[in-house]
């Protein structure tokens, strides 16, 4: 059980970064996003992009603890 809890700890760390760089660019275009609608289509795909991004490196990420699990267990 530690070891299925440490692997969602390394998936939830990996996608944590890609969310926080993202949200750090969202951060720093939304004062000029009311002035410049290609700004806010900027941010909106940037948010998408970034959401997307994290879920798959989740999913990476617990799929290769799944992995690496197997591999261990194996003959």
């Amino acid at each position: 059980m530690a070891a299925s809890l440490k692997g969602f700890a390394d998936a939830t760390t990996g996608g944590g970064i890609v969310t926080t760089a993202i949200s750090q660019v969202t951060d720093t275009l939304n004062p000029v996003a009311d002035k410049l609608s290609s700004v806010t289509t900027a941010l909106t795909v940037l948010t998408v992009v970034g959401s997307v991004l994290a879920a798959a490196g989740i999913a990476y990420r617990l799929w290769a603890k799944g992995r690496e699990r197997a591999l261990d267990d194996a003959p």
